[in-house]
């Protein structure tokens, strides 16, 4: 399943994903993320926090992300924030919000389940 991503230049933060709090299997080794229909921006990141080393093979395409979790024994379970970043009409804009420079806890999340 993809998670969607949309995105409202007027909200705080502009972008958001659905689901916002992915659980994921170990097993499961794709992460993938995708605009919301109706949606025109371009992808341009995924950033996962300082020393995450699960996540791999980052493929950043104008309509899609993906990256691999290296997640398939179990030994990267835990709780990932990530920050996704868009284009709109030469305009960046990101999951994070602005009024909450680092993580508050309200970023979107990977919740890699143990093996």
């Amino acid at each position: 399943m993809a998670i969607e991503v949309s995105l409202d230049t007027t909200a705080d933060p502009p972008v958001t994903c659905n689901p916002a709090n992915k659980d994921k299997p170990a097993a499961e080794s794709a992460i993938n993320w995708r605009r919301a229909s109706g949606q025109t921006f371009t992808f341009t990141d995924v950033e996962f926090g300082a020393g995450v080393t699960c996540f791999t093979n980052k493929e950043v395409h104008a309509h899609s992300i993906t990256v691999v979790d290296n997640n398939a024994n179990g030994v990267a379970a835990g709780d990932y924030p990530y920050t996704i970043t868009v284009e709109l009409n030469g305009t960046s804009y990101s999951s994070q919000k602005s009024s909450h420079p680092t993580d508050d806890g309200s970023s979107p999340m990977i919740r890699n389940q143990p093996a």
